[in-house]
Parts: structure tokens; C-alpha cells; sequence
């Protein structure tokens, strides 16, 4: 406390000695307490921290047009953390743990005051029994926040959880699982909110035999919504089979697998209000893509696994320097073309600061095909449920098969002006969810869904040498809900080969048919390929590649065609370089013709431990013609980086990217050129043994691409371990950021300090 000037007199001030001071001098007793009784036999281990934390926050915005907007901010955080577990017997152990985190800020926004705080009390109590026959878990947690300020009535929102699991393991027969849930959300004086949930689920997976196993999940929730009177229950069970088996001394290997979902929902509405429905897609999607449309994602299991805490390998943080900064896709496939107007997007944060989840914006798309994309709604309406992990992405209602959301990952930027945020580069996606938004009843309904899946796999080798496989696959999906059905089906018959010609020479090819019918026909789609690899060296490779693709629909026919070469040597100990180059060309059945021509090449140089270097160049030129437009875009992109390490305390890193893009358009009969150039630097140094001091610069530029904006961040950071346990941090941060979205043009500068000093404790 006496390492910050003032702070005592500032907190005494601004915060009165009420609530806070009591807290204090509780948290300081158990400390004492702590370091008294620590190793007795009333806890096996306690833990914990306290935080405090000092910034200030100066922000000009010039808005065109709109004006000029000044705020300055003074924010004091406090933050105690208190654990401990004691080991009840062998088999029973006890953990709890308590945190409070308060937030005092002031703003001055154009002349005029305004005070906020914002207090956060979470006490948490798990109880853990393990045995060989049986696993149970009780865990309670409670989160209260409260905002009040200027101008502000005093609000206290509550989300409490008692949850209750037990699993049967028996020798010789199915495991069983069981979870209970029950939630109340409320505000302190129930006028807002007031929602009782309770849920059971049970799962038993059971193996047959060997490469036969059932899979077997329930569910019933129930929640009720007080304040609107209105009940929604929901009963689902779920069914699957699957079993893999090799034949023939291995030659054959095959797979199936066959899935029956049931669902029931039942409204029960006496008050006035809306619902939200939740639908279940078919397949997750995702993918990382430079535009829009048209850009076809990839299958993505684990959006929709129900697990709302498994990373589903999507990360919207702050990229690592050189990383790709590109908006991310996230969508669903739900099969036949259904009602939507809500989107759940869960990520691994249970908590954001406002300043860096208003920094994502959420732009909507639909397809039929999962490659032409329209836009549905850009930036819109969204809202991060701070202690339930998840973003509510609300749209106009759409009827799509396809539904994605693209949004751009956090930017070095937007985090500087958070400087209490920890890990910024890793926010991770772990679910998707879907709803419709509607006005509930005003009597009962009962909503009844049925959906089954069969998956069949096959691959038989018919000649080892050369070798020649056939492989085949099936997939039948119907799903039915309230009177209407569909059904999809998709067959594939295909053969490949390869050969080794030589030492130095290996080809394959491979070509396939593919059936499919869904709501909008009929279509058939023949795969073609063919490669060439070469490795006339151990340090030398190169492979050349065809492939095509002639798509026939009910609409017409879509041919596309590419050809791809890649060398890459290992041309001296700690010098490596690259060249790959390829062509494209495509015809879709509206007339519409595309064409692309990439070349990419990079080295990569280690001359020693201390130096790396690494050098590359893109460049890509495109042509749309046909339907009556036509348009020519050719993009050149140089990315020099270095990292020097002189000796260990010190480390040093640089990287330039030059990109230039121009568009030209053959109906305006206008050429638009944009250059831009890129700089990243960072140094670290740690001038003492041990690290007790610890140095950081940085300087950062980044473009975002969905509001067309361009930000610029430079700062250094201070941290000093005071001891083992505690460290007192200084932090300096400069940010400006420049947007032109909207025909609005936003200039905006900003400057943080931060001043924090943690204690960590057994």
C-alpha cells in the first residue's frame, strides 16, 4: 500500500469505510488466520490473493459526422480471493473458495461527472465423493452483482446453482450417469427478472461387443419464467449406435453408425412475454476466410456437442504477432431450410470487461449452398451474459438451411485499453446455439420433433501393388416437426490409386461420384484428381496437382479446374525457402465466370541460436466476368519479420507487412488502388537474475476488416517481483484507431495508465 502515493486517502475518499472497509479488515484476519493455523488439521491447503488496481483513462473521439467527444476515467478495483480444501475422509473431499471484486469508476465525458460501481460477490462450495462403484458432486455457487451510479437505480442481479451429479460405474454393465441443475436468476427486487430452471440429464454409453457400442443421453428441463408466467419444459432423448469392424485380413474396413433424436416442448403461457425455442442444427460449421462469400466452411462437430466449456478450436482473441488476423466463421447446418432469428455463441470466458465485449461486432449471413453467402444484418444487436459465458446475437427472422455469424478477433488495440484483462489472446468458441424468438401462447403447445441419422463408410483394397482402393459412403437424414418433414440424402462411390514410380517419383489420382437429393433436388458431382511428387533430394520436395469438379443441379452446371505446384528445400543448415504457384478457373451455370492466378515464396533463415529471420511474398491476381459485370482484383502482400535474442535478458522482434490490393471494375471503368503498410515491434528485458524485474515495449498496428478501420497501439509495461508472492505492475498505453464504416469517419485517441499490486498467498 505504501508503494502507491495517495491511494489510502483516494479509496477513504471515494469510497467511504463502509461495506469495503469491512471486507478488508475480514480478508486481513483471515490472512492472519492463515499464516497462524497454516497445516493445521481444520484445512489441508488454502489459498489466495487480493488485487488492487489504479487507472486512469483519457479518450478523444472526432466523429464525421457527429462532433467530438472527451472522457476521462479514474477507476479503482479491488479484488479478494479467498480457497481452501480439506480432505473430509479418503473418499470425501471438501473445497470452497469466495471472491469479491469491486469497481469504483468516475467519468468526465464533454465537462460533465458521472461515478459507477460495480461490485461482484461469488461464493462457491464443492463437495467431491469418489469410489470405485460410485462418483458424486455437489457444487453450490452464488454470483450477486451490483451496479449503481449517477443517474442509475441501484441494481442487484443474482444467478445461484445448485448442482448435484452422480455416476454408477458396475463391473460388467452400462455406466450411469446423473445430473440435477436447478438455477434461480432474479433481481433483488424481482421486478426485472426471475427465472427458475431446473434440468436432469442421464447418460449411459454400453459396449456391446468389440467395435459395437450405444450411446444413450436424456434430458428434461424445466424453466419457468415468473414474471411472464410462462412455462416451457423440455423432454429429449437420444439414441446412437455405431460400430467399426476391419474384414478380409484387413482389406475391408467399415463403419456405421445410426442416430434417433426425440424432442417435446411444451408451452404453458398464462402472462404475456415471448419464448425462445432452441433448434437443433444438423453440423457446425467453421472456417477462417479473407471474405464473405463465397467461402464454403468446414464441418465442426464440436460447436454443437452440447459441451459449452470444450474449446471448439475457434479463437477470437488477440492473434500472436504474424498471426492470422482474418474474421471468423461460425454457422450451422440445420438440414432444410428453418426459421431462426437468435444465435448463442459460447466462448471460454466466464467474464469481459465492457470495453473489450462491445469491441466484437457480429455481421449475419445465410446460404443454401454453403458457399454463396447473403448478408442478413451487419452489426448486429448483440449482448455478452457476463457469468454465463455466452453472446445473445439477436437478427431479423431468416428461413435458411445455412446460418453463420463472421466476426473479427480482438485486436491488440482494444485490449491495451484494458489493461486488467488477463490472457486477451485466448478467447476460445466452444458452442453455437440456436433459437426462435417468438410470442409465447396464451394457452399450452406442444411441439414434438423427430430426427434419425444413418452413416455408412466403407474402403476395400483391391490391388496393393499398385494400389488401388474402392471406397463408398452413405448418409440418410429425415427430421419431422409439427406436421412438416424433410429428408436428405448423400452417396459417394469413388476410386483411387497410387504408385511409386521411381525413388524419386510417387503419383496418385483419384475420381468420384457423388449423389445427392435434398428440398432443393437432385444433384450429381464428379471429383477428379491427380498428383505428381518428386523428391530428388532428402532436402528437396515438389508436388504437382490437378484437380476438378463438375457439379450438375437442377439449376444448370458448375465446372471449376486448378492446377497447384510446391517446391520446398532445405537449402543450407538454417536455410529454408519455398515457391508455390497455382491457377484456377470456374464456370457457375448463371453465366458467371471466375479465374485466379497465386504465387506464394518465403525463406526462412537461422544463421545462429540468436537470429532468425523470415521473409515472404503473395501475390494473387482475380477475374469475375460474365452476367453482366466484370471486375479485376490483384493483391501483392510482403511480410518481412525478425527476432533477435543477443543474449538471454533480452529479446527482440520486428515485423513489416507491405500489402497493396487494386480493384478495378469494368462497368464504372474505375480503378480503386490501397496500399498498406504494417509495423510490429515488441522487446523484452529482464536486466536481473531471477527475473525479479521484469521490462516490456510494443508497438502494434492492425486493420480490421469489417468496419474498415485501422488501429495503432504502442506502450511499455513495468513488473516488479516484490517477493516470491506479490508483484507491483506499471503500465503506459497509447492507442489510436481510425475507421471509415457507414459513410460515418471515426478518428479516436486514447491513454492508459495502470498501476496494480497483487498478493498471492498459501
Amino acid at each position: 500500500m505504501g508503494s502507491l502515493p495517495g491511494l489510502r486517502a483516494y479509496r477513504r475518499k471515494r469510497f467511504g469505510t463502509g461495506t469495503a472497509v469491512l471486507l478488508w479488515r475480514a480478508f486481513v484476519l483471515v490472512v492472519v488466520l492463515t499464516t497462524v493455523f497454516q497445516g493445521r488439521a481444520w484445512a489441508d491447503s488454502m489459498g489466495g490473493y487480493f488485487d488492487l488496481v489504479y487507472s486512469e483513462n483519457n479518450q478523444k473521439t472526432d466523429t464525421d459526422p457527429g462532433g467530438t467527444t472527451d472522457t476521462k476515467s479514474r477507476v479503482f478495483r479491488q479484488r479478494y480471493s479467498l480457497s481452501l480444501s480439506k480432505s473430509i475422509s479418503p473418499n470425501i473431499a471438501l473445497s470452497a473458495s469466495g471472491l469479491f471484486d469491486q469497481t469504483y469508476a468516475k467519468l468526465n465525458t464533454n465537462g460533465e461527472d458521472t461515478t459507477n460501481r460495480f461490485t461482484l460477490l461469488s461464493p462457491n462450495l464443492d463437495l467431491s465423493w469418489k469410489d470405485v462403484l460410485f462418483t458424486g458432486d455437489f457444487f453450490y455457487q452464488r454470483n450477486q452483482t451490483t451496479i449503481s451510479g449517477s443517474g442509475l437505480e441501484k441494481t442487484t442481479n443474482i444467478l445461484e446453482s445448485y448442482i448435484g451429479r452422480l455416476g454408477w460405474k458396475p463391473v460388467g454393465f452400462p455406466p450411469l450417469d446423473l445430473f440435477y441443475g436447478h438455477t434461480n436468476a432474479y433481481d433483488s427486487t424481482r421486478r426485472v427478472k426471475d427465472i427458475v430452471t431446473d434440468q436432469f440429464s442421464w447418460t449411459s454409453v454400453y459396449q456391446l461387443v468389440s467395435g459395437l457400442q450405444i450411446n444413450y443421453n436424456g434430458s428434461y428441463v424445466d424453466s419457468q419464467d415468473k414474471l411472464g408466467d410462462i412455462d416451457t419444459q423440455l423432454l429429449s432423448n437420444d439414441l446412437k449406435s455405431s460400430y467399426f469392424g476391419t474384414f478380409f485380413r484387413n482389406r475391408l474396413n467399415a463403419d456405421a453408425s445410426y442416430e434417433i433424436s426425440q424432442a417435446t416442448t411444451r408451452i404453458t403461457a398464462k402472462g404475456s412475454g415471448e419464448v425462445a425455442l432452441q433448434i437443433f442444427p444438423f453440423a457446425g460449421l467453421s472456417s477462417v476466410a479473407a471474405l464473405p462469400t463465397p467461402v464454403a466452411l468446414d464441418p465442426n462437430p464440436f460447436l454443437i456437442d452440447g459441451n459449452t466449456s470444450v474449446n471448439a478450436g475457434i479463437n477470437i482473441g488477440v492473434p500472436p504477432l504474424g498471426g492470422d488476423g482474418r474474421p471468423r466463421d461460425i454457422g450451422v447446418d440445420f438440414l432444410s431450410a428453418t426459421e431462426v432469428n437468435t444465435l448463442f455463441v459460447w466462448i471460454s470466458r466466464d467474464q469481459l470487461p465492457a470495453g473489450i465485449s462491445n469491441f466484437f461486432s457480429w455481421a449475419v449471413y445465410q446460404s443454401s449452398d454453403n458457399l454463396n453467402w447473403t448478408l442478413v444484418q451487419q452489426s448486429a444487436p448483440a449482448s455478452f451474459i457476463q457469468l454465463q459465458s455466452h453472446f445473445e446475437i439477436h437478427f431479423a427472422n431468416v428461413t435458411a438451411r445455412y446460418v453463420k455469424v463472421v466476426v473479427s478477433p480482438l485486436t491488440a488495440a482494444a485490449a491495451a485499453s484494458e489493461p486488467t484483462f488477463e490472457n486477451p489472446d485466448q478467447i476460445f468458441v466452444t458452442e453455437i446455439q440456436a433459437f426462435i424468438r417468438q410470442p409465447a401462447p396464451q394457452n399450452s403447445r406442444t411441439i414434438n420433433s423427430l430426427s434419425q441419422r444413418l452413416n455408412t463408410n466403407a474402403r476395400y483394397l483391391i490391388l496393393e501393388r499398385p494400389s488401388l482402393y474402392y471406397n463408398f459412403s452413405y448418409f440418410l437424414a429425415t427430421s419431422s416437426a409439427e406436421g412438416a418433414s424433410t429428408t436428405a440424402w448423400t452417396m459417394v462411390n469413388g476410386l483411387g490409386a497410387s504408385q511409386s514410380l521411381s525413388r524419386i517419383l510417387t503419383t496418385s489420382a483419384r475420381i468420384e461420384r457423388q449423389d445427392s437429393k435434398d428440398q432443393r433436388g437432385k444433384t450429381v458431382t464428379y471429383s477428379y484428381s491427380a498428383s505428381l511428387d518428386a523428391v530428388p533430394l532428402r532436402t528437396l520436395s515438389q508436388n504437382l496437382t490437378y484437380s476438378g469438379n463438375t457439379q450438375q443441379q437442377p439449376q444448370g452446371t458448375t465446372v471449376s479446374n486448378a492446377v497447384v505446384l510446391t517446391n520446398t528445400a532445405q537449402l543450407y543448415t538454417g536455410i529454408s525457402a519455398f515457391v508455390n504457384a497455382g491457377i484456377s478457373k470456374s464456370s457457375v451455370f448463371d453465366g458467371t465466370n471466375n479465374s485466379s492466378t497465386t504465387l506464394n515464396a518465403g525463406t526462412v533463415l537461422v544463421p545462429n541460436r540468436r537470429l532468425s529471420v523470415s521473409l515472404n511474398y503473395g501475390y494473387s491476381d482475380s477475374r469475375l466476368s460474365g452476367a453482366g459485370q466484370g471486375s479485376t482484383t490483384e493483391t501483392t502482400n510482403t511480410d518481412l519479420s525478425v527476432s533477435y535474442t543477443p543474449f538471454p535478458a533480452l529479446y527482440l522482434f520486428g515485423e513489416w507487412t507491405w500489402t497493396k490490393t487494386s480493384t478495378h471494375s469494368d462497368n464504372m471503368q474505375a480503378t480503386n488502388t490501397q496500399n498498406d503498410m504494417l509495423q510490429n515491434y515488441s522487446v523484452n528485458w529482464v536486466p536481473f537474475q531471477g527475473g525479479q524485474l521484469v521490462f516490456n515495449f510494443f508497438y502494434n498496428e492492425s486493420l480490421r476488416q469489417l468496419d474498415n478501420s485501422r488501429a495503432r497501439t504502442y506502450g511499455s509495461t513495468v513488473r516488479w517481483m516484490l517477493s516470491g508472492a506479490s508483484y507491483l505492475t506499471f503500465t503506459y498505453n497509447i492507442l489510436q484507431n481510425k475507421s471509415f464504416f457507414s459513410q460515418v469517419s471515426t478518428h479516436n485517441r486514447e491513454r492508459v495508465l495502470l498501476v496494480e499490486y497483487r498478493l498471492n498467498f498459501l
